[in-house]
């Protein structure tokens, strides 16, 4: 039934767009009034975007600052505080959150929505979980290499890498 929508989508989406022309409203308060165009593949739904890939939609995401919105799913309560743990350190306007299988990911898209390149998982249980948006697969895995950040404040006992930049020194301007 879910894949069943997600084609559906897809292909109104495609009926509607043409592929080239998809745009989307601003992810920031501060931007709400400017479209700006999507990566290619990206399907907007609601108000989030699926990235389409050999004709397989992957899980929408949306931006954490359109939450409560319409067209936003709500969130389950442990999502919603875990989320606002990670915002006392990670609040760029490209944080975006998506249910990846059964997970809540949390995750800074600072390249678009729809990056082939990975994403680390800012609320994983393991420190070096990423996620790939342009795969239109729902999963998240283990990426090589050990941990990629500085322990994270918000995962309790989070190892982390001690050598990485801490979270003050976080790049929040984009």
């Amino acid at each position: 039934m879910r894949a069943t929508f997600r084609l559906i989508a897809f292909a109104l989406a495609l009926f509607q767009t043409g592929c080239t022309s998809v745009s989307r409203s601003g992810t920031h308060a501060a931007q709400a009034s400017r479209a700006s165009p999507l990566d290619q593949g990206a399907v907007r739904i609601g108000k989030g975007v699926a990235c389409a890939r050999y004709g397989t939609l992957g899980p929408s995401s949306y931006s954490v600052y359109d939450i409560g919105g319409p067209g936003v799913p709500r969130l389950r309560k442990p999502d919603n505080q875990l989320l606002h743990k990670i915002m006392h350190y990670v609040h760029p306007s490209t944080l975006r959150f998506a249910y990846v299988g059964r997970q809540f990911a949390v995750f800074d898209a600072q390249n678009g929505p729809c990056f082939g390149g990975q994403y680390p998982v800012l609320s994983a249980q393991w420190c070096n979980e990423i996620y790939v948006p342009a795969d239109a697969k729902d999963e998240i895995f283990a990426g090589p290499g050990g941990c990629f950040s500085h322990p994270r404040p918000w995962i309790t006992n989070d190892q982390g890498d001690p050598k990485a930049p801490g979270w003050d020194q976080y790049d929040n301007s984009h």
